[in-house]
């Protein structure tokens, strides 16, 4: 089990953070524009322009359940400990911890915030894997509650069990720093 996750949390990993060296890649947004050198060689490199963060929610119990309105529901339990983790693209290389009300906060935030465009992302849950998308998030006590469709033509399949989720990418396009957004580690 260790191995799959430990594959899977590799595959995402360098996938967010390759994400923007072709400008013709759909997490590459209109802010490629801006050029940062590139310290391993003299030529320079199109980047974004403030950095982009893939999340990966940890839990040791979760579900996908059926709601009573017919919706499906990811139910990811983790009382006060924080199991987000959001690490960002190249050349930034943040990676800050933080908690589901946190995320509930900055879902909304930014032109292109994840209420408006929500975020595809796969759920491994007892090593079974599906893709969805994220529809919303809520906080309950210690829960949080996504609700969620498939990501393509394949049904959900209630489970539960141990949880792995890796969300795709968001690109804070605020006023304010993205370090009072995300905060560093304890």
């Amino acid at each position: 089990m260790q191995k799959s996750f430990a594959f899977a949390f590799a595959l995402s990993l360098l996938l967010a953070l390759s994400s923007c060296e072709n400008r013709n890649h759909p997490a590459c947004n209109s802010n490629c524009n801006t050029k940062v050198s590139n310290p391993n060689n003299n030529n320079s490199t199109t980047k974004n322009e403030k950095p982009s963060y893939l999340f990966v929610i940890l839990s040791n119990h979760g579900q996908i359940q059926k709601a009573s309105d017919g919706s499906y529901q990811l139910i990811l339990d983790h009382g006060e400990i924080e199991k987000i983790l959001a690490f960002s693209n190249r050349p930034y290389r943040i990676v800050k911890h933080m908690t589901g009300k946190e995320l509930q906060t900055i879902w909304t935030e930014g032109a292109n915030s994840f209420a408006e465009d929500p975020p595809n992302a796969t759920v491994i849950i007892n090593q079974h894997l599906q893709t969805i998308v994220l529809l919303n998030v809520k906080v309950v006590g210690d829960q949080t509650i996504f609700t969620i469709r498939a990501d393509g033509a394949q049904s959900l399949l209630e489970m539960d069990g141990l949880v792995q989720l890796f969300v795709d990418m968001e690109t804070y396009t605020s006023d304010s720093d993205e370090n009072e957004k995300l905060r560093s580690p304890k």
